[in-house]
């Protein structure tokens, strides 16, 4: 194989690598967020048309905290123990979403273990308000945040 030689000023270079440095700057994780925040606003908003409760839509939405993902987390974000004092929003969502299996207890009397007692099973409910909101929406959501970052380099290029 041959040597590839590319000449290039050194003026060129240093102003390549200053646009470069340019762009990084302005295409930081705080712009990335709030781009992704609003680019899923459609999705959030289909979330909240099929849910099941009131109350629980309210606790639909978008959240970019660092202690909870490194980028964004959709969905069930909030929880109001005023709203669901027996069970969190997010496990009220998750039952709602996929079910549970049937689960046992134990009973016990005089601290002796006498036996399991059924708690019951929930079924997954037929159409899930969180996924098939997510599915229909995640394309135009890639597509749309992809032709953002487009648009950015585009315009810290000129």
């Amino acid at each position: 194989m041959g040597d590839i030689n590319v000449d290039i000023d050194q003026k060129e270079f240093d102003e390549a690598l200053d646009l470069l440095s340019d762009m990084h700057d302005s295409i930081d994780n705080k712009w990335l967020k709030s781009t992704g925040r609003r680019k899923t606003k459609p999705i959030i908003q289909k979330m909240q048309n099929n849910s099941p409760s009131s109350r629980l839509k309210e606790m639909i939405g978008v959240t970019t905290a660092k202690t909870k993902t490194p980028f964004l987390k959709v969905g069930v974000v909030k929880n109001d123990v005023s709203l669901f004092p027996n069970i969190s929003s997010y496990g009220l969502a998750g039952i709602l979403e996929y079910g549970t299996v049937e689960r046992f207890r134990t009973a016990t009397r005089f601290g002796l273990v006498t036996g399991k007692i059924p708690t019951g099973k929930v079924p997954a409910r037929k159409y899930a308000f969180l996924r098939s909101s997510w599915d229909s929406g995640v394309k135009k959501f890639e597509a749309d945040f992809i032709a953002s970052i487009i648009k950015k380099i585009e315009k810290e290029m000129k």
